[in-house]
C-alpha cells in the first residue's frame, strides 16, 4: 500500500478532504488525523521516513518518527 492511498483511506475513514492532511496547520482536529496516516505508512512500510514525511505535508523524519510514537503510545 502506498502512502496516496493511505492518505485516502484515512481521509474517508475520517471525513475530511485529504487536502486538510497535508496542509501546515497544528489544530489538533488535523493533526492526530495526519499522526494516524504517518504511523500507518510506518506500519506498512511504504517508503522511508523522510518520503513519508515529504508526502504528507513536507514533514521531515523527526516528525514521522514523533508520530509513530505518539500514535503507539496511545494504542498501548
Amino acid at each position: 500500500m502506498k502512502t496516496e492511498d493511505i492518505l485516502k483511506e484515512v481521509s474517508y475513514y475520517y471525513k475530511i478532504d485529504e487536502s486538510e492532511l497535508v496542509q501546515k496547520t497544528r489544530k489538533r482536529e488535523i493533526l492526530e488525523k495526519r499522526q494516524m496516516a504517518m504511523y500507518l505508512s510506518c506500519l506498512f512500510k511504504t517508503d522511508s521516513l523522510s518520503q513519508i514525511g515529504y508526502k504528507i505535508g513536507k514533514k521531515d523524519h523527526a516528525t514521522v518518527i514523533n508520530a509513530r510514537k505518539v500514535i503507539s503510545d496511545l494504542i498501548d
